[in-house]
């Protein structure tokens, strides 16, 4: 359970990468001083010491003694409204969303297959058809893999389930860079057997299809980390 501190550090955190945003702060640039922050976000010295000290634990910030704290890297607040991009276990970050999107994904692809349009269903095909089309080309399909998720997700006409569309969006780019783009032939195969089954309106074959996807990432992360 989160406690009454962890929940103010994460919201100074919010602030001061809202302020790095909000001022266009580019890697290298210094924020201000701990007196100016208090006074900026009205907050307590110890507070802010420690979403700094978090900040820098994750190679966002970097403090430098005698100097102040910089900027180190830039991840929009608004596309990682989670900050799952900070976290620096990357392949342990990808079982997590491997094991949240079990939880949720199947169960998206079964409701598309069954409340989505048959405009709706003739889109998730042609992103279907874009990404085959992209890995055989040998070109970057990440943009369409993210959309052809977000779609299902869309489509499943479940308006709690599209405010989750943003999670969506980082697994899938955690997941491709993870797994090092070794899952193509794998991805074709999945992606088509997911988009098929729910152009049928068939829920427990998009459910399974899912299944089959999000499997095949998990077997090899479990690979990655026991190599470790």
């Amino acid at each position: 359970m989160q406690t009454q501190a962890n929940s103010l550090t994460n919201q100074i955190e919010d602030k001061i990468l809202q302020y790095i945003k909000d001022k266009e702060l580019k890697i290298g640039d210094k924020l201000p001083t701990e007196k100016e922050m208090t006074s900026l976000f009205n907050i307590g010295r110890s507070s802010l010491r420690e979403a700094l000290s978090k900040l820098d634990s994750r190679d966002v910030l970097e403090t430098r003694r005698g100097s102040g704290t910089y900027v180190k890297n830039l991840i929009p607040i608004d596309l990682d409204p989670l900050r799952l991009g900070y976290v620096k276990d990357k392949l342990e970050l990808a079982m997590d969303f491997i094991v949240v999107r079990l939880l949720l994904e199947p169960e998206m692809a079964a409701l598309a297959a069954k409340n989505a349009t048959k405009e709706q269903k003739v889109e998730i095909k042609i992103l279907c058809d874009k990404i085959e089309e992209c890995i055989k080309s040998e070109e970057n399909h990440l943009d369409y893999d993210i959309e052809f998720h977000s779609a299902i997700a869309r489509y499943s006409q479940n308006k709690i389930i599209g405010n989750l569309i943003p999670l969506i969006n980082s697994s899938v780019s955690t997941l491709i860079d993870v797994t090092n783009r070794k899952l193509l032939t794998e991805t074709v195969y999945t992606h088509r057997l997911i988009s098929d089954s729910i152009i049928r309106g068939d829920e427990l074959g998009a459910k399974n299809a899912m299944i089959i996807h999000l499997d095949y990432n998990r077997q090899l992360i479990l690979k990655k980390i026991e190599a470790q």
